[in-house]
């Protein structure tokens, strides 16, 4: 496998991998897509299907094409801020159909360290085999993603002492979770990246690992209010960013991709430049940057008006989970926003429990939160939808909400 993927790299050839799980007819239009694509723009393209979380349709998808150099500016970034030598290796768990997986490839590669790649087509992720690979193997570089994290967490497995940083990944790490792998002796540096940019944008620094805490006004909630005990994140060198006036960020830098497509059923597929006449790619997150350092507030679809008031839904998921770990919850739940013709949206909390846990977990999350913050209702039980990595598809979760309310 190594050999095959480095010959890949370096001659520049074109690659398209797919999830397995795809049907077949989904499969053969993107063959066909990708290659009319290389035939008429001359661009022999690596190509990532993305479903992400915003589309309220499984059958939606972005096709996005991003050249080799992309992954290879993205790699020598990372592999810097990693510090990475000869003695290190990386270990891979995550699909290489996804930016995550497929990253650490050319991060490998371009670094000339091994990578023993476990997943596979039928890989099954273990918390302790992939704990007990990490001994025999004594890699020291690893990605994952906050499920897998929580896996290793609940087992109360301690981080094998062969490694030394492990990215976290495709969505949010809870500052619980963060503070609880630390404890187990976990390497853990959350990031923030996406497909569109070859992977990470922004790394909490490789330091944060000595002092457990950086001392910056960025240690700081947006409101200044509390402080985190989350270090901030850091942009990588190769990453320029710029917020509006709006708070949506913007990134530039060698790692944008060329553009994408969507394809969406019944539709034709159109190529989209990823870029503005500057080179800017508009994001579709809210931000702050200060210096060298970026806060998340939200994503755009994150924002919404209840009773005209502005509600952040990634802020109150977060006090969801933090409430949750104080009651020792041992159920899975979030809250998602459905419209409401009076309110403009409700929130609901569902989880795959019953309606009497999740009735005390209401009654306890609205004590909580202002007025204009309460849940309207609960719904469960219900087994929460996600996408190949473990990021809950809030948007499905309504589309189920508003047929069942249709229903009753």
């Amino acid at each position: 496998m190594a050999n095959t993927w480095n010959s890949l790299i370096q001659t520049h050839q074109p690659y398209l991998h797919l999830n397995p799980s795809l049907p077949s007819g989904l499969r053969e239009e993107l063959h066909s897509l990708t290659t009319t694509h290389a035939r008429k723009m001359k661009q022999n393209l690596v190509w990532i299907l993305s479903s992400g979380t915003n589309s309220s349709h499984q059958n939606n998808y972005k096709l996005i094409g991003l050249t080799h150099q992309a992954f290879l500016a993205s790699a020598t970034s990372v592999n810097q801020h990693l510090q990475v030598t000869h003695q290190d290796s990386w270990l891979n768990v995550l699909p290489l159909f996804h930016v995550g997986g497929l990253s650490i490839l050319y991060r490998s590669s371009l670094a000339a360290i091994p990578c023993f790649n476990l997943w596979e087509t039928h890989y099954k992720w273990n918390p302790l085999s992939f704990t007990k690979t990490i001994e025999d193997t004594k890699a020291t570089l690893t990605s994952l993603v906050p499920t897998q994290v929580y896996d290793l967490i609940s087992q109360n497995l301690p981080s094998p002492t062969s490694l030394r940083a492990v990215f976290v990944g495709g969505s949010h790490l809870s500052e619980t979770l963060y503070q609880q792998g630390l404890a187990l002796g976990w390497p853990l540096l959350p990031s923030f990246g996406m497909t569109e940019a070859a992977s990470q944008i922004a790394t909490v620094p490789l330091e944060s690992l000595n002092v457990q805490k950086i001392s910056s006004p960025t240690t700081f909630s947006p409101d200044k209010a509390t402080p985190t005990l989350s270090p901030p994140l850091k942009l990588l060198n190769h990453i320029q960013a710029r917020v509006d006036s709006s708070a949506q960020l913007a990134i530039q830098g060698p790692s944008i991709c060329e553009g994408y497509y969507f394809i969406s059923e019944g539709n034709p597929s159109t190529w989209h430049s990823a870029t503005d006449a500057d080179a800017w790619f508009k994001t579709q997150d809210c931000a702050k940057i200060e210096g060298e350092y970026l806060t998340l507030l939200a994503r755009v679809d994150e924002l919404i008006k209840i009773r005209g008031e502005l509600v952040n839904l990634a802020h109150l998921r977060n006090k969801l989970q933090k409430l949750c770990h104080q009651l020792n919850v041992n159920f899975e739940c979030t809250l998602s926003a459905a419209p409401d013709p009076r309110l403009g949206y409700k929130l609901i909390l569902v989880g795959n429990t019953t309606p009497k846990n999740l009735a005390s977990l209401f009654a306890q999350f609205n004590a909580q939160v202002l007025p204009f913050e309460k849940l309207s209702d609960y719904w469960g039980p219900v087994s929460l939808p996600k996408n190949d990595l473990g990021k809950i598809l809030h948007p499905l979760i309504v589309e189920q909400w508003i047929k069942r309310e249709k229903d009753k």
